[in-house]
């Protein structure tokens, strides 16, 4: 016999839960603290957008954007927001893989960003995980914190850097450049 589950359930993402269920502008209210001067490349991996997913732009999408700048973080231009990052391909094809992870963290930081931030696990663990080896084999210098968009908004909310995990990052996010929000109302 076989498990059948005939209700309706529809599987969202949570960055399409906070942004339109929830709102930016009543995050960016409960927020603590802003991002003031933190340079973010929003990175969206090559799987949000696809196949069914309806609540952004599947070329350009802003939804992470708009998140992202609500909460006082200077999102850069990152044309390579939608590109993959190998995913699966580390395990098997790695040298494909290191070349993708090696233009994606080279695109963001030709842009300044200081972070990136993803949607997706496997994501951030390729490019966090082998900047080290991609350093090797392209000589390069890549040395930049990824972060999984939920630590940034739990920051932002409040939530202590260690509870959100940013201390067990292989690359820490050292100096996020968090504002009190009070300080920075005062100061308008």
């Amino acid at each position: 016999a076989h498990l059948v589950y005939d209700k309706p359930v529809e599987v969202r993402h949570p960055l399409d839960i906070l942004v339109n269920s929830i709102g930016i502008k009543k995050i960016a209210e409960q927020s603590s603290y802003l991002f003031e001067g933190l340079k973010i490349a929003p990175y969206y991996g090559c799987q949000i957008v696809r196949p069914v997913y309806h609540f952004d732009d599947l070329d350009d999408p802003t939804t992470m954007d708009d998140l992202l700048r609500g909460l006082g973080g200077d999102v850069v231009n990152y044309p390579c927001k939608v590109r993959c990052c190998g995913g699966m391909l580390m395990t098997t094809f790695e040298d494909v893989a290191l070349d993708l992870n090696h233009r994606l963290l080279s695109a963001a930081e030709e842009n300044g960003a200081d972070v990136i931030v993803t949607l997706c696990p496997l994501c951030q663990m390729n490019l966090e995980a082998y900047q080290s080896k991609i350093n090797e084999r392209f000589g390069a210098k890549h040395h930049l914190p990824i972060v999984y968009f939920t630590q940034l908004v739990g920051l932002a909310l409040g939530i202590e850097p260690k509870k959100l995990g940013l201390d067990s990052l292989l690359i820490p996010l050292t100096n996020p450049k968090l504002k009190a929000k009070k300080a920075v109302e005062a100061a308008a």
